[in-house]
């Protein structure tokens, strides 16, 4: 299977339907039913694993590429990096944020989410990380790892598979594809330094979970 194909083939099993489907009609309690997280599991795991086959298929021994592999102690390090990263670009996009006219609906979420039963928390936190896991797999170690193959510089790979990730949450409005672009852009780097595809994909489901937390605070 040649390269674009296969890159064609995950994408439109992966997140082709989503992006073509977006709709303002997202109902921002989702997360109150385990019907929803546990749906989100039974899709996210297969996903997953269709890469790594895929992939496999094509160029034997290249999920360790992607950085499927027993989690070590230096995916600890990364995930603190990532968070640590990432707090500080979304502090500095909300600093820039605060000084445009308030009268801007730039920032204002197109989705304000809502959780309360609080029971079903680990259950969330399971799904939001395989959530991250099925994204960063393709958008950041898939993308990167076969983007090098093609000799694409790393910078031109994460700042196209950010506007790609970006555009998958543009049901969120402006704020949603630009955030999202900032996450794919700091997890894209990370990932190009680091190649810890567990470093990156918890500290992606820990901060989707905490972002739950605290929309549902506010």
């Amino acid at each position: 299977m040649k390269l674009g194909k296969e890159f064609a083939l995950l994408f439109s099993v992966m997140f082709l339907p989503g992006i073509l489907t977006q709709t303002g009609a997202v109902n921002p309690s989702s997360w109150d039913g385990a019907y929803y997280t546990l749906t989100l599991l039974a899709v996210a795991i297969p996903q997953i694993l269709l890469v790594v086959y895929i992939t496999e298929l094509r160029t034997p021994g290249f999920s360790r590429r992607l950085g499927w592999r027993a989690p070590r102690m230096a995916d600890v390090i990364t995930l603190a990096m990532a968070a640590a990263l990432l707090f500080g670009a979304l502090t500095v996009l909300t600093v820039v944020g605060s000084l445009m006219p308030e009268q801007s609906a730039l920032w204002e979420p197109a989705v304000k989410w809502s959780f309360t039963r609080y029971e079903l928390l680990p259950l969330v936190v399971l799904s939001s990380i395989a959530v991250g896991y099925r994204e960063e797999i393709f958008y950041r170690a898939y993308m990167i790892a076969r983007g090098e193959e093609i000799h694409l510089h790393p910078a031109v790979v994460v700042g196209g598979s950010s506007l790609l990730f970006a555009a998958g949450h543009l049901y969120q409005g402006w704020a949603g594809f630009i955030v999202s672009f900032v996450i794919g852009a700091t997890f894209g780097a990370v990932f190009a330094w680091r190649r810890s595809l567990h470093g990156i994909a918890i500290a992606h489901g820990l901060y989707n979970t905490l972002v739950l937390l605290v929309s549902t605070s506010i």
